[in-house]
């Protein structure tokens, strides 16, 4: 039997924001406070794989002391995923992005960024663990048994059940074994 295989749905960080090179799915960058133009936030972002996109948080600095952790100011609130790393928007265009260092021209086609030049989509990191980098049409049409986007061929009979998040497990406490008191 055929599958044919959609390229997967992009999931670069927010626009402006640099990927953690140890770790993709954790980003960061400065915006601009949506009251006042002049002031920028810093922004630290994490990919949720359940919800499938970006959740930012603006923090404080950490006072110059490196170990220090930040500190997130306010609640976190989902950001869309952006244009593929060094690319920017095209003004009025959400559907089209430019990378002025390479020159490369970018246009998103039903979620999947393509570069214009080579026709190729670009790949997105994979953030999430055992999701395999299938985009949400495909993995819709395997639940449902129907044709997988743009073909003819039926998608594969198994529904693949969706993965949690791989978390680590919640610390165990151990009530206390002394035997101070006495009965």
């Amino acid at each position: 039997m055929l599958v044919a295989v959609a390229p997967a749905r992009a999931e670069f960080p927010p626009e402006g924001a640099v990927s953690d090179p140890n770790n993709p799915s954790i980003a960061a960058g400065d915006y601009p406070d949506a009251a006042h133009k002049t002031v920028m936030h810093h922004y630290i972002f994490y990919f949720d794989c359940g919800k499938r996109d970006w959740i930012g948080v603006s923090v404080a600095g950490t006072n110059g002391k490196p170990s220090a952790p930040p500190q997130a100011i306010g609640r976190g609130k989902e950001f869309p995923s952006g244009p593929p790393p060094g690319s920017k928007y095209v003004a009025g265009k959400p559907d089209r992005a430019i990378n002025a260092g390479s020159g490369g021209t970018f246009a998103l086609r039903q979620g999947v960024w393509f570069d214009l030049k080579t026709n190729e989509a670009m790949t997105s990191p994979k953030l999430c663990p055992g999701s395999a980098g299938e985009p949400d049409s495909v993995k819709r049409a395997k639940d449902t048994g129907q044709a997988l986007p743009g073909t003819h061929a039926p998608a594969t009979s198994e529904p693949v059940p969706p993965k949690a998040d791989q978390l680590p497990p919640a610390p165990q406490y151990m009530p206390h074994q002394g035997n101070d008191r006495k009965l």
